[in-house]
């Protein structure tokens, strides 16, 4: 898939909103959730994993938030229009809080956060979900991830880059996307991005999927 917006700092296929939320939010939830968190996983196959730490190396860990939630959802409809997706959305996974580290050089490799057409459909699940094809939320069963979205909880740091990428006239496009403290980065969710390795001090941001039916 391609997209004709540009972020026009950028060029890349980001919407960008600056200071999304504020500081007090970022230290507070830095504070909350630094010393709760569990390796992270990746699917491998058919399975999450925490062992391919090529691919991933992070920690993680899980909330909810109400008055986040109906914050980033607006931002989210706003990036939605503005982007020229105008996708159906119809909910959103819980948020996920993520750390990573200098000391083990912690990074998540080039990925996608799913794919957008009927195949890619959840299953509900009575059980712990395997895989991206499985959830154990009600209200997510039968949709895809559409929109991703993480916001900045801090900048204090070196290496982490947040990169994009997508084919365009024949060629690899790549772009880093230096987001300050407090800034939400929101792209489509089929779109290939990582983070690089962090050199110093600690990254932090809050992440969450937005979700829909598949598109037709």
């Amino acid at each position: 898939m391609s997209l004709i917006f540009r972020d026009v700092n950028f060029d890349a296929p980001v919407f960008i909103i600056n200071n999304a939320v504020s500081d007090d939010f970022c230290k507070a939830t830095i504070k909350e959730f630094k010393d709760k968190c569990r390796p992270a996983t990746h699917q491998a196959g058919d399975e999450w994993t925490s062992n391919e730490k090529e691919m991933r190396s992070s920690n993680v860990a899980w909330f909810t938030n109400h008055d986040l939630f109906k914050l980033m959802w607006e931002h989210m409809l706003v990036a939605n229009y503005s982007m020229g997706l105008r996708y159906k959305m119809t909910g959103a996974e819980v948020f996920q809080f993520t750390k990573y580290e200098d000391t083990t050089k912690d990074h998540y490799d080039w990925h996608s956060d799913g794919q957008s057409d009927h195949f890619a459909a959840r299953n509900f699940t009575f059980g712990e979900a395997k895989n991206l094809s499985e959830t154990g939320d009600p209200h997510l069963a039968g949709t895809v991830r559409k929109i991703s979205a993480s916001v900045m909880l801090n900048d204090d740091f070196k290496g982490g880059e947040f990169q994009v990428r997508w084919f365009q006239n024949k060629e690899v496009q790549v772009r880093s996307i230096p987001a300050k403290k407090g800034d939400m980065i929101i792209f489509p969710s089929w779109l290939e991005h990582r983070v690089k390795p962090v050199t110093e001090n600690t990254r932090y941001s809050v992440v969450v999927w937005y979700a829909g039916p598949p598109l037709v």
